[in-house]
């Protein structure tokens, strides 16, 4: 009985060596030089209201999936990107960024300036029937999923403030186009060809317009619009914006003056948090985690098999479960 009882010990010393090998507990070390984060920047994926975000990578296989962020002092979901978004910009440049961005006169007489300032594009437009603004390089046409343009618009003094998803050829043609923005104190959504204009309810700045953008089929295009990431209206079978690819034109009409914090346009191809979460999980139970289990299964087994004079070994290899 006693020496049942050593092999025992033996046994679970030996799995704790074991799992010491595989996991080994790493020192404390000093800590490195300081880190500083700007929270007023707008960070790609994270939301402007989110106080306080962390990343993390699993594997290569998960890398642009996983994500955590703090609200509230606790932990929440957060939808993730795994494509990277064709535009990004916080305007956090000293001027317009000319990679991202081309001023254009698109119709109308008269011009205007753009200019960056403390993280924020000011466009102000110079006559009475100017649509001056600036328009973006190409948004790649997606082959089934939506693409998510979003703008935090934070100062109107004029007209309007729009966003334009433009499928015309630039200066001059005022054509091919949904706009979406804030015009009197309400939202308005505006279509080349006039079907499915909308007036909305009273809004006012700041406030974050969101467009999501099928890609083109037989029918056209829909179009579901945004405020402050509600729901407001949305198009079925429209196709003022015929082209493949799209711009995003950004401006207000005449002698307007709009101020924009960033811009970003993301396919909508998302993945959550938790789903990440059980798909790395499955990953280890098939993998890691399911290859030591059945070792140290395997190991008990045999001895306890030894104990009682010999038997049969498992089936199975467990370097291959």
């Amino acid at each position: 009985m006693r020496l049942v009882n050593v092999r025992s010990v033996l046994v679970s010393a030996l799995i704790f060596v074991l799992l010491l090998t595989m996991f080994p507990i790493r020192p404390a070390q000093a800590a490195g030089p300081s880190i500083s984060v700007d929270a007023s920047k707008v960070q790609g994926i994270i939301d402007p209201k989110v106080t306080g975000g962390m990343f993390e990578w699993a594997n290569n296989e998960m890398n642009g999936v996983w994500a955590e962020r703090v609200l509230n002092r606790s932990f929440e979901n957060e939808s993730v990107y795994a494509r990277r978004s064709p535009l990004y910009d916080d305007f956090d440049l000293a001027t317009v960024d000319a990679s991202r961005w081309t001023p254009v006169l698109l119709a109308g007489t008269g011009s205007g300036t753009a200019a960056v300032s403390n993280s924020k594009l000011t466009l102000s437009g110079a006559g009475a029937t100017a649509r001056f603004g600036m328009l973006s390089n190409d948004i790649p046409n997606t082959a089934r999923k939506s693409t998510t343009i979003e703008t935090k618009v934070t100062a109107i003094s004029g007209t309007n403030a729009l966003l334009s998803i433009y499928g015309g050829t630039g200066a001059g043609d005022f054509s091919h186009f949904v706009e979406y923005g804030i015009e009197g104190g309400v939202l308005k959504v505006f279509t080349s060809s006039g079907v499915g204009n909308w007036t909305g309810g009273a809004v006012s700045a700041p406030g974050t317009l969101s467009v999501q953008v099928t890609p083109y089929y037989t029918g056209g295009r829909k179009f579901r619009f945004y405020w402050n990431g509600n729901l407001v209206y949305s198009l079925t079978d429209i196709k003022d914006v015929h082209a493949p690819d799209f711009r995003l034109f950004l401006y207000g009409y005449g002698s307007s003056v709009t101020k924009w914090d960033y811009v970003r346009a993301d396919p909508a191809f998302q993945r959550t948090v938790r789903s990440a979460f059980r798909r790395f999980g499955r990953r280890m139970a098939d993998g890691t985690a399911r290859r030591l289990v059945l070792g140290i299964v395997q190991f008990q087994q045999q001895q306890s098999d030894d104990q009682r004079g010999g038997g049969k070994p498992l089936r199975g290899d467990v370097s291959n479960p």
